[in-house]
């Protein structure tokens, strides 16, 4: 890690860009508690200052998602509300789509009810069209579908998410704290369809057309 700072320091602009960095390889490594400190650091220093609201949002959603990795929910909700909230002034569909996701993932992460978060950000992934964030939003859509007994739609969004990461050439499932809800969710989605039936859903979800896939995640959810 050691090595990597210095590579960094030398190839990126100021210190945000060192942590931030530094923040999501520890947090995709499965390593949440030094990942926070890196979000929560910066957080703090960009807190009183004017023309960093970009990255204080990025820092925001890091936070949040290393947070709820840790199980601090109180810190996690509030630091993703803070981060949809910043966004949303800054009037970047991409800044607002990521604050948007990075929320999901951490209520999600928790175990804590569909908030307003998920169906908004598919909302605005139908209207902007970019695959940026696709994966993610249906990943976590699938789960939420999974909680409310719509096993196939869930295993469809499941095997659309994956297909959609495919082809960007994304890991489907980057964060493990992720990686490790959407495991319980297959194994709850094996229980209550069979193997057979779960296979053939998800394999479905690969070719049906994202603008569809983002349709079928909002059924439902679109509050």
């Amino acid at each position: 890690m050691e090595e990597a700072r210095g590579y960094l320091e030398e190839g990126a602009t100021g210190r945000f860009y060192t942590d931030y960095e530094l923040g999501w390889i520890e947090l995709t490594d499965g390593n949440a508690t030094p990942a926070r400190r890196y979000f929560e650091g910066q957080v703090i220093l960009l807190e009183a200052r004017s023309g960093w609201e970009i990255q204080r949002v990025h820092m925001r959603a890091g936070l949040a998602v290393s947070a709820a990795a840790e199980g601090d929910r109180t810190t996690a909700l509030a630091q993703a509300a803070h981060a949809v909230e910043e966004a949303r002034t800054i009037a970047l569909p991409s800044i607002e789509a990521m604050a948007l996701v990075r929320s999901a993932e951490a209520a999600a992460i928790l175990g804590a009810p569909v908030g307003p978060e998920l169906p908004a950000v598919l909302r605005l992934l139908r209207a902007q069209g970019p695959l940026r964030w696709v994966a993610a939003a249906l990943t976590i859509a699938a789960v939420a579908h999974e909680a409310a007994g719509n096993h196939i739609v869930a295993a469809r969004l499941l095997g659309g998410a994956a297909a959609v990461a495919e082809s960007l050439g994304e890991q489907p499932l980057p964060l493990p704290a992720v990686a490790a809800v959407v495991a319980a969710t297959r194994l709850r989605l094996n229980e209550a369809l069979g193997i057979g039936p779960l296979t053939d859903a998800e394999r479905a979800g690969r070719n049906i057309p994202v603008p569809d896939l983002l349709y079928l995640a909002l059924d439902a959810l679109d509050t």
